[in-house]
């Protein structure tokens, strides 16, 4: 048993030792009003933050899926926040049925990002 452990240790100093280099993964996953997903008040889709990221990341475009009277509506945003407008038009005619934020792209630290998409489910208030 002595002769193995041993050999081990000699064999680690002989052929020396693999390097592990540790890499500092970015959180790429987007929020709105303090949510990635799940339920949320129609109200807070307009939260003055908009879209953003933990890691800085400035929002540039995405693509909104939802509910209105003329149907599923899919539309593309410049910048980082929802037009109150539509808010308002989610607000009326998509309360119980669900929204998606897709195509969510950014920068960060000059370089072009494509975040990960977003489902909310749209209720009229907080604990409803």
């Amino acid at each position: 048993m002595k002769a193995l452990l041993w050999f081990s240790c000699f064999s680690f100093s002989l052929f020396g030792q693999d390097t592990i280099q540790v890499v500092k993964q970015r959180n790429y996953f987007p929020w709105l009003a303090e949510r990635q997903f799940g339920e949320i008040p129609y109200f807070l889709l307009c939260d003055s933050n908009g879209i953003y990221t933990k890691e800085n990341c400035s929002i540039t475009q995405f693509n909104l899926s939802y509910f209105s009277s003329d149907g599923m509506k899919d539309i593309e945003i410049k910048g980082y926040q929802i037009p109150d407008s539509i808010c308002l038009e989610i607000g009326r005619f998509a309360i119980g049925t669900p929204i998606f934020i897709s195509n969510i792209h950014g920068t960060i630290e000059d370089e072009k990002v494509l975040l990960n998409s977003m489902k909310f489910q749209i209720m009229k208030k907080e604990n409803e």
